[in-house]
């Protein structure tokens, strides 16, 4: 905003051009008239004036970068008042001093103070009283008063156009102001639209999560590169088990997997290679190749660099992926339908239980439709409550007794008939039925106690339970109350879980087991021998049992096995856990496993799974 101590300096700063003009036209009237007086009048004193007049004017004009335009004003002012006043003294009223004195005045009245004004018209009076001429007083008092009169008229009217300047100028300053806030209102607001449409871009083109393009960017930069004949493979990746993973280590943990995925895939600078966040724990890639052999090292180093990653932050031993993959013109030739067959090729690596990249064939699509009905059937039967319980007995090579029973889960459909359980257990695990299905078989276990003890007398009975369902939340209380519902004494229930249970977080399983064998449950490590490393699990954990796998039993006569067989049987006693061998089918399997000092075992040879209602009664005597 301008106030009246500025004024002066933004006055002349906005007229800086028009003084130069004038200054140029000053030196050309000052030089003219001094050739003129040195042609017609040569003696005349003005004329040294004039040439120095044009010289001072020459030299403000070469020297206006340095001198300010105030100072210059201040110069051109007082050279006029200096050449007005001697003109007055000279030749009086006749020599135009008068006339001079007004242009000094003038200057003062617009462009100084009123104190710089009024010294002005001072110094003019004082000169006019100087050269005052007795002989034309008359005259000389009229001109003088002309003079004065003229001088405040044109200091009145300058000023009226000097007040209206600063109105103007202030009015101009205002609007300039406003115009400036509404410009950087306007310019945020622009900012603000680009940053929102650059946020709407990113979220309709991109993943938020891993930084990946997301559905949608996909599927238009693909369908365009399959619409300009371009060939690639397409290629869906899944992280096995992500939901397990998120229910035992957190959602946060969790994201931290997913971002994994989208920081490896950038890192890679692949450029025929193109990615993509579909949903959930699914990614799409568009490789612009059919080299099989490139593909697979792709992946495979791209799943190496995952996995070292993943340790920085993440105790789990290694993230598994399910791939699948089909190729454009070949399997299809429209994104939609490629999507399509990637479904449902990732669908059957998941139903045959496949870690290698599997690409789509036509008799997945039945394989895929039998898997849904069979599903279908499974949840009906556990809503019926239409599965049985088939008990094996173990047996004590030393005593020839029956120590203890395994409760085994059957299927009789109406439809399929007898469904075997490595048919439906599968199932069951991959759809997330295992504790619905799980507490089915454990109710039914428990309201058969009362029969078993009847028949057996005080006997352990081993009930299988998955590594996901003991782990879960609200898992001991539901087992404690089951319990106490039936009146079972804990003491005769062995829970057999898998070598897997440590997956879900060494201290929280710790504790669940900790909290069971509290009520007396014994805990059984089932499955020995399916690839897992067992000797972390007897060092950690309570255990009371552990269960050869029916694989290692069925390659019993390799001689590599029955060292590693001595191994596992000389723990019973360090660790106070008895060793059962399941699946013994025949003498010769029974005749190594007594020479590897294994003393319990459970298979065909003895007896098979019956239904309750088939079991002898007294099955604790000595066995022929």
């Amino acid at each position: 905003m301008f106030d009246n101590n500025s004024l002066y300096e933004k006055m002349i700063d906005s007229l800086e051009g028009s003084v130069h003009t004038v200054y140029t036209l000053g030196m050309v009237i000052m030089i003219l008239a001094a050739v003129c007086r040195q042609i017609f009048v040569p003696k005349d004193p003005f004329l040294y004036l004039d040439i120095l007049a044009a010289l001072v004017l020459l030299l403000s004009n070469i020297f206006s970068a340095r001198w300010s335009i105030v100072f210059r004003v201040r110069l051109a002012g007082g050279l006029f008042l200096v050449m007005s006043l001697l003109s007055l003294y000279l030749y009086g009223l006749e020599g135009g001093g008068l006339l001079l004195l007004i242009i000094p005045n003038a200057v003062a009245a617009f462009f100084e103070k009123k104190k710089s004004f009024l010294f002005c018209m001072i110094v003019s009076i004082i000169g006019m009283v100087v050269s005052y001429d007795p002989t034309n007083s008359f005259s000389y008092i009229i001109s003088c008063i002309i003079f004065v009169s003229s001088a405040l008229g044109i200091r009145v009217m300058i000023g009226g156009l000097r007040s209206a300047y600063v109105d103007n100028m202030r009015e101009l300053n205002y609007n300039i102001q406003e115009n400036d806030m509404i410009y950087a209102e306007l310019l945020e607001q622009h900012e603000e639209v680009k940053k929102s449409k650059l946020e709407i871009y990113e979220l309709a083109y991109y993943d938020k999560l891993t930084g990946l393009p997301n559905k949608v960017n996909f599927k238009e930069t693909v369908s365009s590169r399959i619409a300009s004949g371009n060939y690639g493979t397409m290629m869906l990746l899944d992280i096995k088990d992500f939901k397990i993973l998120n229910s035992v280590h957190g959602m946060e943990m969790g994201d931290r997997l997913l971002k994994l995925v989208g920081e490896v895939v950038r890192d890679l600078n692949d450029p025929y290679l193109y990615a993509c966040r579909i949903s959930g724990n699914e990614f799409l890639f568009w490789y612009e190749s059919l080299d099989s052999l490139h593909m697979r090292d792709l992946l495979n180093r791209m799943i190496l660099e995952y996995n070292v990653r993943a340790r920085k932050f993440f105790t789990y031993s290694k993230v598994h992926f399910r791939m699948a993959f089909v190729r454009a013109y070949e399997d299809g030739n429209d994104y939609l339908t490629l999507v399509d067959k990637l479904n449902a090729a990732i669908k059957y690596s998941k139903y045959a239980d496949i870690d290698e990249p599997v690409r789509f064939k036509e008799s997945m699509y039945v394989d895929l439709q039998t898997e849904t009905q069979l599903k279908e059937l499974i949840e009906d039967a556990i809503e019926k409550r239409a599965f049985n319980v088939y008990y094996q007995e173990k047996f004590d090579l030393k005593s020839n007794k029956v120590t203890g029973l395994e409760a085994l889960a059957r299927w009789q459909s109406d439809i399929l008939g007898e469904v075997s359980p490595m048919i439906f257990i599968p199932i069951v695990q991959k759809y997330q039925m295992t504790p619905s299905f799980e507490r089915l078989i454990i109710g039914k276990v428990l309201s058969d106690y009362p029969k078993l003890i009847e028949k057996y007398g005080p006997i352990k009975i081993g009930i299988n339970i998955s590594s996901e369902h003991i782990s879960a939340k609200g898992f001991i209380k539901y087992f404690s109350d089951a319990l106490m519902l039936y009146k079972v004494n804990p003491e005769h229930i062995s829970l057999e879980i898998t070598e897997n249970i440590l997956d879900f977080g060494q201290e929280k399983v710790l504790r669940v087991i900790k909290n069971l064998k509290e009520l007396g449950v014994k805990i059984a490590l089932d499955n020995i021998g399916q690839g897992y490393s067992f000797l972390d699990h007897v060092l950690h954990l309570p255990l009371d049992e552990i269960k050869l796998d029916r694989r290692f039993v069925l390659n019993i006569e390799n001689k590599k096995v029955q060292k590693l067989l001595r191994a596992i049987t000389s723990l019973k006693d360090d660790f106070e856990v008895s060793v059962v061998a399941e699946g013994v089918e025949n003498e010769s399997q029974l005749k190594i496993i007594r020479e590897m000092g294994c003393t319990e075992v459970q298979g065909f040879l003895y007896q098979r799974p019956e239904p309750l209602s088939k079991l002898n009664k007294k099955q604790n005597n000595h066995i022929s």
